[in-house]
């Protein structure tokens, strides 16, 4: 069972996997931002701010959605390595996300699922600004949230049990 953080938006989509292996090998690969250019699909370079990572701590990941590239500068609101849950909420972008959406961020949460596996939950967090942009919400921006979860939830799955990267977005 997730345990409840208080987020600074509403969850707008949450999906999971479960992963060959515990715990303790796979919290380094969601701590350790710069880890994402081994598995998160859309990620091109990340650049730690702050260090040591923890909360408060910032990161820019350089990433790619189709031919469009651009960058997120994040700030990490939730680091418990105790329960292995770490969530971040984006402060800038240059995707235009935040013309249509405040408090974008998301977290996740691993736990166990039985002997030597793990449960990552990833939930994705925002919160419309206006009538368009909820309409898009619906319409749009939740269908493209998830898919981009999904695959971030493969390829994690993938590195993790087998070591393969996600091919160069």
């Amino acid at each position: 069972m997730t345990t409840a953080y208080t987020l600074p938006a509403p969850i707008q989509g949450t999906d999971s996997i479960v992963v060959d292996k515990p715990v303790a090998e796979l919290w380094p690969l969601v701590a350790d931002s710069t880890q994402l250019t081994r598995w998160g699909p859309p990620v091109l370079s990340v650049q730690v701010i702050d260090t040591p990572e923890g909360v408060g701590s910032r990161r820019r990941v350089e990433a790619a959605f189709g031919r469009k590239r651009g960058s997120f500068d994040e700030r990490r609101i939730i680091h418990d390595e105790d329960a292995a849950a770490m969530a971040f909420v984006i402060e800038s972008d240059t995707f235009g996300i935040g013309t249509m959406l405040d408090n974008v961020g998301s977290l996740m949460v691993l736990e166990p699922a039985g002997e030597g596996r793990t449960r990552l939950t990833w939930s994705f967090f925002h919160q419309p600004r206006g009538p368009l942009a909820r309409l898009m919400n619906r319409a749009v921006i939740l269908r493209r949230q998830r898919s981009n979860r999904l695959a971030a939830l493969a390829s994690f799955k993938a590195y993790a049990e087998t070591g393969a990267t996600r091919p160069t977005p």
